[in-house]
């Protein structure tokens, strides 16, 4: 597991059988910054958390974000 966070983005999003384009159209950004929120080169701002956290139906706990 990657180091901050509860969940690995990764992880998760291949266990859900999705690629990082569909997860990022999913939450309206770009696949360039998703790959940078999933590899913990950037976090993401708190409305991108927040579609994040809706579009991989999950609860703000599962997540170690700073909202």
């Amino acid at each position: 597991m990657k180091g901050g966070g509860i969940l690995n983005l990764e992880e998760l999003r291949e266990k859900m059988e999705l690629t990082q384009k569909e997860v990022a159209d999913g939450c309206e950004i770009s696949r360039n910054y998703y790959c940078q929120i999933e590899n913990e080169v950037r976090k993401p701002s708190v409305p991108v958390a927040k579609k994040l956290l809706s579009f991989l139906k999950l609860s703000r706990p599962f997540l170690k974000l700073e909202l």
